[in-house]
């Protein structure tokens, strides 16, 4: 049953050990494939800290979505061929893991780009501001900010009609 497969990883140490290039993890990052050694003592591609440490099994499980690989699950066991049992079911965990870490390795990258645009923006000397089809300001630069008078973080949702022109102007 799963529940008895599952209790076999309880009480598993981590490990932690760096990624070299050339080895299974690198292997796993490149191909997109699992990389199962059931023996590390007898894999040249093994990281020596590993079998410095005893690890005698190792998985390295790509976690795939959206046709890119968003990290690894790594498995260590100081048993041989540990995974070879499970190695169905620790794919499919892999697999269930792996949308949500995309999915925040995105929202991640999409808060930096914003981080770098907005650095860029403010950046600019001219006063700058993004007007929705309302005419109510989405965004606006530090420059644009002082030429109003007014603190830019206080800007989005003014109508710029009233702002530039004054109370109830429309353009």
């Amino acid at each position: 049953s799963l529940g008895e497969r599952a209790d076999r990883f309880q009480g598993m140490e981590p490990f932690t050990a760096s990624a070299r290039r050339g080895g299974l993890a690198d292997a796993a990052f490149k191909t997109g494939e699992t990389q199962y050694v059931a023996d590390v003592a007898s894999d040249a591609r093994a990281n020596p800290a590993l079998v410095k440490a005893g690890i005698r099994s190792y998985l390295a499980l790509p976690l795939k979505a959206e046709g890119r690989v968003a990290g690894i699950f790594f498995l260590h066991s100081t048993r041989p061929d540990a995974f070879g049992e499970e190695r169905e079911l620790l794919e499919s965990i892999a697999q269930v893991l792996a949308v949500p870490i995309s999915k925040s390795q995105l929202v991640a990258d999409a808060e930096a780009a914003r981080g770098e645009w907005q650095a860029t923006f403010d950046a600019i000397d001219d006063g700058l501001a993004v007007v929705d089809e309302s005419k109510r300001i989405r965004q606006a630069n530090k420059a644009f900010g002082r030429m109003v008078g007014q603190p830019v973080n206080e800007l989005p949702g003014t109508s710029i009609c009233a702002l530039v022109h004054g109370s109830g102007a429309s353009v």
